[in-house]
């Protein structure tokens, strides 16, 4: 990846000029960033890279200005928004990354800790930065969540974040497509053959590994997590109704692996349905292997068709 998920204090100061005011020559820049031109140089590459700003070619000159993305007009909103704040030093170094995991529930200083791969002292100066903003606020005594007030920047954060794993995933394949992701976690649907650092093959594309052959699509479906080093059998199946939640063929085919590799972690299991918003489909599957198919949802398979396949499969 050429960039991290992060702003220096120089870039959000060079992005100040390109959002604030409508004199956006490099020599003023240089001038307010107190920068050199090599410097600034790179720091326009740094911002192009990241999607904040576009460099196009008129001549033999060059013209940089704020990018059109998503992630680039919020933040300007946000430069907008928050004038009063000092968001160089709020906003700086490891700061973006705390924030994107705050976006998702409350959390304890040490998951922040587990989740962004920062240290204890980094993540501890940069709560204290935070509270001292009001940025965030404490529940539970314990657990640190988001000021409401700041939805515009929870907002930006977000979708920040969203490029930064869609320019991962299409460094990874250029076809990819990505159906869901929380944090520094997402699931895609490519068609490379292959995985990558980081990239797992899962779901459907899976099945195959487990003699489960049902049918072969001409795409893949990989996880990327900076956590795992491999997949258990729980997170391939879960894998697979999130892409494909009502699927028949693809129930089945979770339910004869679900079968081959009994018993499951089902406390593992459910926990992590909440996190891929299946935990509906995840409990259907459950009552439907309880009830012996009597608590079936229309698209599953009937319970002769599961009986009959798993007796095919259980012989392979």
């Amino acid at each position: 990846m050429k960039f991290n998920f992060k702003l220096n204090t120089t870039e959000i100061k060079v992005l100040r000029q390109f959002t604030e005011t409508r004199e956006n020559s490099l020599g003023r820049i240089m001038e307010v960033a107190g920068i050199s031109y090599p410097a600034l140089a790179r720091i326009i590459s740094s911002l192009a890279n990241k999607g904040f700003l576009q460099v196009s070619k008129k001549g033999i000159s060059r013209q940089v200005s704020l990018s059109d993305t998503k992630h680039a007009q919020l933040f300007k909103s946000v430069l907008s928004e928050f004038k009063h704040m000092n968001l160089e030093k709020v906003l700086g170094g490891s700061s973006l990354e705390t924030l994107s995991h705050m976006n998702e529930a409350p959390l304890k200083r040490m998951e922040l800790e587990k989740l962004t791969g920062l240290t204890a002292k980094t993540v501890k100066v940069t709560l204290k930065r935070f509270r001292e903003v009001g940025l965030i606020l404490i529940q539970d005594r314990s657990k640190y969540v988001l000021n409401k007030r700041f939805s515009l920047l929870e907002e930006f954060v977000k979708e920040f974040r969203r490029y930064y794993n869609q320019r991962l995933a299409e460094e990874f394949s250029e076809d990819s497509t990505i159906i869901w992701q929380m944090g520094k976690e997402f699931l895609i649907r490519a068609r490379s053959q292959k995985e990558g650092e980081g990239f797992f093959l899962t779901g459907i594309s899976r099945f195959h590994q487990y003699g489960i052959t049902l049918f072969l699509p001409d795409y893949n479906y990989f996880f990327y997590s900076p956590y795992k080093s491999k997949l258990s059998v729980e997170d391939i199946i879960l894998h697979a109704i999130r892409a494909d939640p009502n699927g028949t063929r693809t129930i089945l085919s979770a339910l004869l692996l679900w079968k081959k590799n009994e018993p499951l972690d089902m406390r593992y299991l459910c926990e992590e349905a909440k996190k891929y918003q299946i935990d509906d489909a995840t409990k259907a599957l459950i009552e439907y292997l309880k009830s012996e198919g009597k608590a079936k949802p229309e698209y599953f398979p009937t319970w002769t068709e599961y009986y009959d396949k798993t007796k095919e499969y259980m012989e392979t």
